[in-house]
């Protein structure tokens, strides 16, 4: 697809556009009228190291500096499996705070979420954060096929996203969980002052990465983060960043996740027409998140079908 032609197709909002009949067009073409679904746990919620202006659980901002650290016990692990397990949502992923995971790491915690989920038949993906290679390793071990780690934005405008890591770690973070063996579900957040071009430059990088599941985020801005005071991202804007994506990835999982409903509204269901094929449903990290029957209701509102692992994932 042409650059100079995406452009304007994320500038000129106030004309309609073929292209998003193409994004539906291509969406329809891989995944027929399938849609998936996932839902996350926060096996630890924390104050993290990691200066990312969007987050609410950062130490550098008061926002994460007045959030009280939770762990998951194995009970809970088992309660919330069994919750998600009654929707027939078998795409589970574990989320963790914090910069990454070493080798020196207690695996313990995660162990207790891959025997839940495993006992349950789940597909497994992990957001932990950085990994080194007997990280990457011992996820593997197991039972995790996916790994999580968006990269929030493009490289040029990244700088003014985080300055506790670069946009290169996170790279090289995802060629350690390919390395491994497990696939890559990598995405970003837009809404945070990037450009056109800056959509384009992560879709694309994206493409070049292989990865096979994207998820789509539109910042919730978060009273207490540098990015709190943004206003909300237009939804047309916002739909048509979702439409970028497919067309540069036309048979990846297309996810979308936070912000979905704030940033929306009663356009929601327009993120089928635009390239979506996957949903996040249920609570978020620091945000609400969508219930399960809304979530079902909406897919079948658009004329479409929620499937579960093992008839989407492939």
């Amino acid at each position: 697809m042409n650059t100079l032609r995406l452009r304007r197709y994320l500038e000129e909002l106030d004309q309609h556009h073929e292209l998003t009949a193409q994004a539906e067009a291509l969406t329809r073409a891989a995944w027929g009228d399938e849609v998936q679904l996932c839902t996350i746990l926060s096996i630890k919620t924390a104050p993290c190291s990691e200066d990312c202006t969007f987050c609410a659980q950062s130490s550098h901002y008061s926002a994460g500096r007045a959030l009280k650290s939770v762990i998951m016990t194995d009970s809970d692990i088992e309660k919330k499996a069994q919750i998600t397990e009654e929707h027939g949502i078998r795409n589970l992923s574990m989320v963790s705070s914090g910069r990454g995971l070493n080798e020196r790491s207690d695996f313990t915690l995660h162990e207790a979420f891959a025997r839940q989920a495993k006992e349950h038949g789940r597909q497994l993906c992990a957001s932990l954060g950085f990994l080194d290679e007997y990280a990457a390793r011992k996820l593997v071990s197991l039972g995790v096929e996916y790994y999580h780690h968006n990269l929030e934005t493009s490289r040029e405008h990244y700088p003014n996203v985080c300055a506790s890591h670069t946009w290169d770690e996170r790279v090289a973070t995802l060629k350690r969980a390919r390395a491994a063996g497990m696939k890559l579900c990598v995405g970003g957040i837009f809404g945070m002052g990037e450009s056109a071009d800056d959509v384009i430059s992560m879709a694309n990088t994206v493409a070049e990465l292989g990865v096979e599941s994207i998820p789509l985020n539109f910042l919730i801005p978060i009273a207490g983060t540098p990015q709190g005071d943004r206003a909300m991202m237009d939804p047309e804007r916002a739909l048509r960043c979702v439409a970028v994506f497919r067309f540069l990835n036309p048979q990846a999982v297309i996810r979308i996740c936070g912000g979905r409903k704030e940033v929306l509204g009663e356009r929601e269901g327009d993120i089928f027409r635009y390239g979506a094929n996957a949903i996040m449903s249920g609570g978020l990290l620091t945000t609400q998140g969508s219930p399960h029957d809304a979530d079902f209701r909406l897919i079948e509102k658009a004329g479409l079908r929620p499937v579960h692992y093992g008839e989407v994932c492939r």
